[in-house]
């Protein structure tokens, strides 16, 4: 449980990530 759950959290932190580094590249095309 512990490792899937890691993994999971693993997943969603890079999805975060990879958000933001849209939403700074569309600020900095604005």
């Amino acid at each position: 449980m512990q490792k899937h759950s890691r993994a999971l959290c693993r997943v969603h932190t890079e999805k975060k990530m990879s958000e933001l580094s849209k939403l700074k590249r569309q600020r900095r095309e604005i």
